[in-house]
């Protein structure tokens, strides 16, 4: 009994064109008791499947490539669109505006750049009585409620105007 008489692994009709092919591409003749042509015959069988397997990856990939490509282009569009919606709101009196589809927001909120030396904020908020934290630093948290109050800011400090945009999609509701 061969080694190779339990292949059964590939459907016989696939396996008879595969064959045939190699029949008409090596020419050689094929006798069951011929070992070598035998195992030839199933490395020939391999390599076909390892190259249809090899165009499946590439058609995979092709896939992935193409749906990330469109996935690109849709958020590239949600962009604009949301681009389109933040100037819609610059001209509006409204802070929120509910629509049918959804809603929009447009909230300023203040961000505080301190300066890199802080020996400018520490010494400002020991003039003022500000709570420090043990290791000498400001504390920011207290320097902002101070100076949300008071008006009174730091050399060095520069707060700016920050405009949040967000809306939110009924998606369909």
């Amino acid at each position: 009994m061969s080694l190779f008489n339990n292949v059964e692994l590939i459907e016989e009709d696939v396996l008879a064109k595969i064959l045939s092919e190699y029949n008409e591409n090596t020419g050689l003749e094929l006798l069951p008791e011929d070992s070598n042509v035998r195992a030839d015959r199933l490395l020939y069988v391999i390599d076909k499947i390892q190259n249809e397997q090899k165009e499946l990856e590439t058609q995979k990939q092709n896939s992935i490539d193409f749906y990330d490509d469109a996935i690109a282009k849709k958020k590239q569009h949600i962009d604009h669109l949301e681009t389109n919606l933040r100037l819609f709101m610059d001209h509006m009196d409204k802070k929120t505006i509910k629509l049918p589809n959804g809603t929009l927001r447009m909230r300023t909120t203040k961000k505080f750049l301190y300066p890199e030396d802080k020996s400018v904020l520490l010494e400002f908020c020991q003039t003022r009585n500000i709570d420090l934290i043990v290791s000498h630093k400001p504390d920011l948290k207290s320097l902002k409620k101070y100076i949300t109050i008071t008006g009174d800011i730091p050399e060095g400090l520069v707060i700016e105007d920050v405009n949040n945009f967000s809306f939110k999609s009924t998606g369909g509701e």
